[in-house]
């Protein structure tokens, strides 16, 4: 059921599971899956989004980012609430002028949030990279991200199996 929750990005309902669960006194294994649930609920949504986290460790670097098939250079300025604030710069001549604006993450295409989130490092940027790759039809990246997901990494194989309609190979 998480896992449908996160691929169809109905956070308030994954949300709203977990609370439910965290009612019923469960197993100490159990106790933990539930705070990873939760972990993973946090790195596709809110604060701890881990989007928003790989782009804050970026702020005040230069950084290119693309906007429509097209690159932007850019300086972070600050992130917060699925927007960051950026100086862009353009070249004018030979001038480099910097003209500050907001970047909204939906703004972003979903391949390219991929490539600022990094390396599918932590079982929490995988189940972030899954979400993001079912939304670019990519799911090979998928799979492969949910191989990194810990106890959770069956449901999200199944998942990305049911949407292929095909039995990924052992």
């Amino acid at each position: 059921k998480l896992a449908e929750c996160i691929i169809g990005q109905n956070y308030s309902e994954a949300v709203t599971y977990i609370a439910q669960e965290r009612q019923y006194s469960h197993s100490p294994a159990f106790e933990v899956e539930i705070s990873k649930m939760e972990e993973y609920v946090n790195a596709v949504s809110g604060k701890g989004q881990a989007l928003e986290v790989a782009l804050r460790s970026k702020i005040g670097q230069e950084t290119v980012i693309r906007i429509k098939g097209a690159d932007w250079p850019v300086i972070i300025r600050s992130v917060e609430d699925g927007s960051m604030k950026v100086d862009l710069k353009s070249k004018i001549g030979s001038e480099v002028k910097l003209r500050p604006g907001v970047l909204t993450f939906a703004q972003l295409d979903p391949v390219e949030c991929i490539r600022l989130i990094g390396p599918a490092d932590t079982e929490a940027k995988c189940v972030a990279i899954i979400a993001l790759s079912f939304k670019a039809k990519d799911y090979k990246l998928a799979l492969k991200a949910a191989e990194k997901c810990g106890p959770f990494a069956e449901s999200f194989k199944a998942r990305v199996e049911q949407e292929t309609g095909q039995s990924q190979p052992q």
